[in-house]
Parts: C-alpha cells; sequence; structure tokens
C-alpha cells in the first residue's frame, strides 16, 4: 500500500484591486475561495475542487514528486488528468492539512 500525506502550508493569491476596504474584501472572498478548494479537496469532492479552478491555472507539482515531469500543467483538464486523477488511481491515502492561508496584498 502507497501511502502520500499532502501538507499544503499556504496559498497566496493576488489581488489586483485598489487599497482599503477593497482589498480587505478582495482578500476576504480570496480566503473563502482557497477554503473551499481544500475543503473539496480533502472531501475527495473532484466536481467541486474542478469548479473552483480557473480556466488558465498553471498549476507546478514540486520537483521530485512523482507527477512533476509533466510540469506546468496548464488548465483544470491537465490537473485533473495530470495530477488529481493520478493521485486518486495510485495512492490508498492521501491527506491534506491546511495549516495557514494568508491573503496577499496588492503588491503580490
Amino acid at each position: 500500500m502507497r501511502t502520500v500525506f499532502v501538507a499544503l502550508g499556504a496559498l497566496m493569491l493576488a489581488s489586483c484591486s485598489g487599497g482599503g476596504d477593497d482589498l480587505a474584501e478582495t482578500q476576504a472572498e480570496n480566503v473563502a475561495t482557497v477554503e473551499a478548494l481544500y475543503a473539496s479537496f480533502a472531501a475527495g469532492d473532484v466536481p467541486a475542487f474542478m469548479g473552483i479552478l480557473s480556466e488558465d491555472i498553471v498549476w507546478n507539482e514540486a520537483e521530485n514528486f512523482p507527477y512533476a515531469d509533466g510540469n506546468p500543467y496548464i488548465g483544470p483538464d491537465a490537473v485533473l488528468e495530470g495530477v488529481i486523477g493520478p493521485v486518486v488511481a495510485e495512492w490508498d491515502y492521501w491527506n491534506v492539512v491546511v495549516e495557514d492561508i494568508m491573503p496577499s496584498g496588492d503588491d503580490r
């Protein structure tokens, strides 16, 4: 049996809005989106996970991870076929542990 623990520390989303309340609102929306993404991934809800991904996502697996040879995965279908599908099919157990989600400012 193969086991993998996927520990995802922090995901930072870029924001294009200005400052002040607009930035705080955008950051809160980004954090909610990331929380929903991780929750769907952890629950194994692939359709929900896929529905959250941006059409222009560019996904890179960690260097030396078994699926890194396909980097970068561009678009939701590439992520599903190259990463999520193989993880579900090839690993008996996988888990997501989110330690922190940090919003980014308008300069990142």
